[in-house]
């Protein structure tokens, strides 16, 4: 599906309070006619609950009303059930009196019987697709959700999601989440989402972890397609928050189309776009934070705007790719292992700096047009590994890795970190002598007769990076010094390559969107040596290719990511053909 955030534009958060089903019926019908098929919406925790254990009946009432209304106009409804933290601004209890929402007793009762109660109201109503536990919860006390273990934050969320089920039986729960539940330490990750149903991600380029040039970015519409296709690791993803803020209605239009489709393509069961319509209302959150009065798809007076028509070609993409294939990718980027990982420590950084490193190896993959999954370890299908971060590589997951090498699959390891060496060094053909700060000599490194500028400064850790000694490795790669920087070797039936520098944070870099270095022909040898081939070719690295097989059809999906229209030959299965697309745009085509 493919819906939109819904906030009332005159009301905004005081829509349950100030309750106007006119309105609400005129809006929930002008969605539906636009062509979209859902929304989300934020039950505003401290209306329905004014104190411990009352509720208002009267905005039960109306939450009934709205989801009723909803389904009248043939709308699914995703409840955002314990909002307290949204647009930025803390909506908080005002009985909560800073009390922690994961550990005190009282809080975890209430938090339960208020997500059983919404349910209880809501049960019969089957417009309901899921139920969202709370809009990025994490940052109601991100210091007290950083302190908690993986193990209370799952035990939470399974209480909660038990307590819906109870009462609304058969309905999915997700929790919403910004990409910190990708790039962050909090132990509500993507990676710890067992007791759910479905694996929310939000994305903004605005507060994207990696440093992007503005909403125009190739990156920051290849984010969503990245946080959906991690997310997948772990379970069924859901883009429940897609939009932008700072830029024209043009470019945040073509912004919404590109990262749709990419978030689509990756697998996502649907897309919500941030958000239906310009706020007209001036109070909380909105005195404090009136840029979020502008991130409608059509504006205060009803008005279509350009991302409005985004939407629509959403909807038409969704239809065709349910109905298309994606065969098993042959390539897997190793998700790291964050099991007893702490948040608070010297090493808290590592979280990180792991999920940008596979990040960049997303980024450098599809600029190549290769076939990508990321993966807790490698599959029947996979025979190329990319390893873009052994910093947090478990020894149980080094041993896989031996074992797929040893078993003919084909390995890239990336180590710009000594902390990783005793996990790989029986890997590598190399052995371990010492780390260093000196980058003299290491600030270029030549591979097949092209010369490439290493950024250092983007591997965002102590400058500190091993030194090895190459045993029975062969250099294919090397710094200006001489030294190599990547190497590779032939291991049982597989083969091996190490990069000693940091690759994948290359694209990442501030210039990484300007600048024309291939660091994928590092991984095309690497992928030829393993029989994986591109979806197909051609020169434009922003152009994303995927294939589908669709009523027995071969399709091709083309995202242009740039910020400018793109005119490029396309090779596929041998045969050519010119292939024309706006910038920030998407198309479908039969191949």
């Amino acid at each position: 599906m493919v819906g939109c955030v819904y906030i009332p534009s005159a009301r905004g958060f005081r829509l349950w309070r100030d309750w106007d089903p006119g309105a609400v019926a005129a809006d929930l019908a002008r969605v539906r006619a636009e062509g979209l098929e859902a929304v989300r919406f934020f039950v505003l925790w401290r209306d329905f609950e004014p104190a411990p254990g009352r509720y208002d009946e009267r905005a039960f009432e109306h939450l009934r009303a709205f989801v009723e209304e909803a389904g009248r106009q043939r709308l699914l409804c995703l409840p955002a059930v314990l909002t307290v933290f949204v647009n930025g601004e803390l909506l908080d209890l005002p009985w909560r009196a800073g009390r922690d929402l994961w550990r005190d007793a009282e809080m975890r009762e209430r938090a339960r019987a208020f997500a059983a109660a919404v349910a209880a109201t809501l049960r019969g109503c089957d417009n309901v697709f899921a139920y969202d536990l709370g809009d990025e919860l994490v940052h109601l006390d991100l210091g007290a959700c950083e302190r908690l273990g993986r193990e209370e934050a799952e035990r939470w969320q399974r209480e909660l999601a038990a307590a819906i089920r109870a009462e609304h039986p058969g309905v999915p729960v997700l929790q919403g989440c910004d990409a910190s539940a990708v790039f962050g330490a909090h132990p509500f990750g993507a990676d710890n989402a067992a007791a759910l149903d479905l694996i929310g991600v939000h994305s903004f380029p605005n507060w994207a972890p990696v440093p992007l040039d503005g909403v125009a970015d190739p990156r920051a519409s290849l984010l969503p397609g990245f946080l959906v296709r991690f997310a997948r690791a772990f379970g069924r993803p859901l883009a429940d928050e897609l939009g932008s803020y700072g830029a024209s209605a043009e470019l945040s239009a073509g912004h919404l189309r590109a990262a749709g489709a990419s978030a689509l393509a990756a697998g996502a069961a649907g897309l919500f776009a941030w958000c239906w319509q310009d706020i007209a209302d001036e109070s909380a959150p909105y005195d404090r934070r009136p840029h979020e009065r502008e991130a409608g798809l059509v504006d205060a007076a009803g008005r279509a705007k350009p991302g409005l028509g985004s939407c629509r070609g959403l909807v038409s993409l969704a239809g065709l790719l349910a109905g298309a294939k994606e065969a098993p990718a042959p390539i897997g980027v190793l998700v790291p292992d964050r099991k007893g990982a702490g948040a608070r420590n010297y090493l808290a950084g590592e979280e990180a700096s792991a999920a940008k490193a596979a990040f960049g190896a997303y980024v450098i993959l599809t600029q190549e047009k290769l076939p990508v999954e990321f993966v807790l370890a490698p599959g029947a299908a996979t025979r190329l590994l990319v390893c873009p971060d052994p910093a947090r590589l478990s020894l149980s997951q080094a041993r896989a890795l031996e074992a797929f090498v040893g078993a003919g699959g084909h390995l890239w390891l990336t180590n710009s970190t000594p902390l990783a060496i005793d996990a790989i060094a029986g890997l590598t053909g190399a052995a371990p002598r010492d780390f260093t700060i000196d980058r003299s000599g290491r600030g270029r490194l030549r591979a097949g007769g092209e010369e490439l500028a290493l950024d250092w400064e983007a591997c965002g850790r102590p400058p500190a990076s091993p030194v090895w000694e190459l045993r029975d490795a062969e250099p294919v790669a090397r710094f200006e010094d001489g030294s190599a920087a990547i190497w590779t070797r032939q291991r049982g039936g597989g083969r091996v390559w190490t990069a000693q520098l940091p690759l994948e944070l290359q694209p990442l870099s501030r210039e990484a969107a300007t600048r024309d270095a291939r660091w994928g022909a590092l991984y095309m040898e690497a992928a030829a040596a393993a029989g994986v081939a591109p979806v197909a070719r051609c020169e434009a690295p922003w152009l994303q290719l995927q294939a589908r097989e669709r009523d027995g059809e071969r399709r091709l999906l083309a995202i242009n990511h740039a910020a400018s229209a793109v005119t490029t030959t396309v090779e596929l299965a041998g045969d050519g053909f010119e292939l024309s697309l706006p910038a920030k745009d998407f198309s479908w085509l039969s191949r």
